[in-house]
This record gives structure tokens, C-alpha cells and sequence, in this order.
């Protein structure tokens, strides 16, 4: 393998075979994965011959994209070994590159960099290579570096263009800006945000992006039961984002019990997500993470706690379920006023 310089798997630029490329399916996988983090939804619509097509929901709207991917490798222009680059076939098809973007439909110029802490991306605008015929599109090791560093970095190569991590792309892409030069909305005095780059990815809009998710589900459940509706969203929910707000905020552990395995967790709503407002549904302290037979135990109303968090046992279970269950009246869980308003609306339905 030649060597030129690169990102070692601690995060630092250092002089180094060239390393491995993606394969075709690899880069696809990849952008599919990075447009459906952080509760975007995304799905492909055409992505066997470029540009690939697809379909991104940022929450808010439905945005068509048309995507051009290659492998970002090497270019040693005037032996600079810290260029980096991607090569614009002749031959691809330009029907993206004549395309102006609007507020539902968009282009990408995409990059992947095999890196070994992380793959990154870069991002050109598409229009500034109108009529192409042939070129490479540059990017240098270090500006990969800051978008490893930073989640997103622009710099300037003949047009802008942003490097990133991968959870970062559908925040660019939704904030891609219709004014051209590959300019973005999230851009405070000529430098990412990354107060609003947080917004997007842990805050309040990827929140709506959540109950906006399950909401769809919900519409599309309509011919099914309600109880297996509620199964199906309880599923959902107990997934995604509300669950790895439990099991942070609940150290992954059953509240109930010693049980650490992650996979033996459960994440549940006090006050049922069907019952609660918005803000209710993505409320902390209206949820419990309890190992799997408490958390069914707890969904069948057959356990709840009282004002001090002390385990109720429904008088449907015998004494010797009771002890089998290893249930004691003795047990308990932490309870204050914000979360015993949720508690107490469970407690007037165990049975």
C-alpha cells in the first residue's frame, strides 16, 4: 500500500498506509445508516445506479434526494500528501448536477473517508459542477480531522464544503440552504453552531422528530386491534429514544432488582403514552426501567407503587406467585412529586 497521511483510530493524523475503501454496498449501508440516526427517518427509493435516490422526514418536512457517493482517497496534487479527494466520472449521470434545490428536493456530492475511528464524510455542492465532464472535487486530511472533531466543519475548496460525522448528515442535509455555494442554515459568523448542531441531534427537535415517528406508526395501525396497537407503540417506544433516556437517567438498572443486562431492560410510561400530552410522553420521571417480569408485572396494573415508592401488590396474585415472583411489599423505588403525579394515575387501575 502507499503511504500518505491519515486518522488513526485514536483521532490523530499520522503518516500511514492508505487504508482500505468502501465497496459500493458499504457507502450505501453507510448513508442510509447516518440519514436515519438521531430519529430522521429515511428510506431508498433508487440506489442501484447513481445519482441514488431517497426520501428524508426531518420532522418538520419530506425532502427527495438525489445522492452521488464516492470513496475519498488520496490525490497527491503537488506531492501534498494531506490531499484528499474524490474523482467525478465522465460518465455519471448529470441529471443531479442541473438541479437547483428546493425546499423538498436536494443534491448531494458525498464523500466517505475509511476512517479507523470513525468513517467521515464530506460534502460538495453538487451545482458548482455543472457540466462536469471530469474533476476532482479536494479536501484536506486536517479539514477531516475538524469535522471529526467538531461534528461539522466547513471549509472552502472552489465552493463550500463541509466534513462531518456521520450522525451529523441528515442535520446538513436538512438545513442545506436553496441559496447555492452548498451554503447551510446552521452557520453562525462563518463558523458551525454547535449549540444548534446539539439542537438537532439531542435536543428539542429530535424530540418531535420521536413522537412524530410513533405518531406515524399510530396512523398506520389503524386496522389493527387496540391492544395490539398499544403493544406495538409500547414496542417502539421502549426502543428508541425514551428507553436511552431511562437507562441513563436510571444508571441501567432494574429500579426493582440487581438486573444490569441492557438486554433484559425495560423502558415504560407511568401514565400510558396514549394518555399523556407531548410533553408527558418524553418526561423522564414519567417512566420506569424495570427488568423484564416487572416491567410486565407493572404493565399488567398487578404491581404499582405508592406516594413513598413502595411496591402495591395486586390482590390477584396469590400468596405463593407473590414469592415466586420475588416480590416484596418491602421493596421499593425512588419517588418524589414529579414523578409521583404519573404514579398516581397508574395506581388507580391495579386490579
Amino acid at each position: 500500500m502507499s503511504i500518505t497521511y491519515n486518522i488513526n483510530e485514536n483521532g490523530k493524523i499520522v503518516k500511514s498506509e492508505r487504508p482500505d475503501v468502501f465497496s459500493r454496498s458499504e457507502i450505501r449501508d453507510l448513508i442510509y445508516n447516518a440519514l436515519n440516526t438521531n430519529e430522521y427517518s429515511f428510506e431508498w427509493k433508487e440506489d442501484k445506479h447513481q445519482p441514488y435516490k431517497g426520501s428524508l422526514t426531518d420532522g418538520e418536512k419530506n425532502i427527495e434526494l438525489l445522492i452521488y457517493a464516492w470513496n475519498i482517497t488520496p490525490t497527491h496534487i503537488n506531492e501534498d500528501e494531506h490531499q484528499k479527494g474524490i474523482q467525478i466520472s465522465s460518465e455519471v449521470n448529470d441529471e443531479g448536477f442541473n438541479i437547483d434545490n428546493t425546499d423538498d428536493k436536494k443534491v448531494l456530492l458525498l464523500g466517505l473517508y475509511n476512517c479507523s475511528k470513525q468513517p467521515i464524510i464530506a460534502a460538495w455542492d453538487a451545482q458548482h459542477y455543472r457540466g462536469h465532464r471530469q474533476n476532482t472535487c479536494y479536501v484536506d486530511i486536517k479539514e477531516l480531522k475538524k469535522g471529526l472533531d467538531n461534528g461539522l466543519f466547513k471549509c472552502f475548496h472552489g465552493c463550500n464544503v463541509y466534513t462531518m460525522t456521520m450522525g451529523s448528515l441528515p442535520v446538513y442535509v436538512s438545513n442545506l440552504s436553496l441559496n447555492g455555494n452548498n451554503a447551510s442554515e446552521l452557520e453562525v459568523a462563518g463558523s458551525v453552531s454547535k449549540s444548534k448542531l446539539k439542537s438537532y441531534t439531542s435536543g428539542p427537535k429530535r424530540n418531535k422528530r420521536y413522537i412524530d415517528k410513533i405518531k406515524k406508526l399510530e396512523k398506520q395501525l389503524e386496522n389493527v386491534t387496540e391492544t395490539e396497537k398499544q403493544g406495538m407503540v409500547k414496542q417502539r417506544v421502549g426502543q428508541g429514544l425514551f428507553r436511552e433516556m431511562l437507562l441513563e437517567v436510571r444508571n441501567n438498572k432494574c429500579e426493582l432488582c440487581e438486573i444490569t443486562t441492557t438486554s433484559m431492560l425495560r423502558a415504560s410510561h407511568i401514565k400510558a403514552w396514549s394518555k399523556s400530552n407531548d410533553a408527558e410522553k418524553l418526561d423522564a420521571n414519567n417512566g420506569l426501567l424495570l427488568c423484564a417480569h416487572h416491567d410486565a408485572l407493572f404493565d399488567k396494573h398487578l404491581i404499582s407503587f405508592d406516594a413513598d415508592g413502595k411496591v402495591i401488590v395486586s390482590s390477584l396474585l396469590s400468596a405463593d406467585e407473590i414469592d415466586s415472583l420475588g416480590i416484596s411489599t418491602e421493596d421499593s423505588i425512588s419517588m418524589d412529586p414529579s414523578r409521583e403525579k404519573y404514579m398516581r394515575v397508574h395506581r388507580r387501575e391495579v386490579k
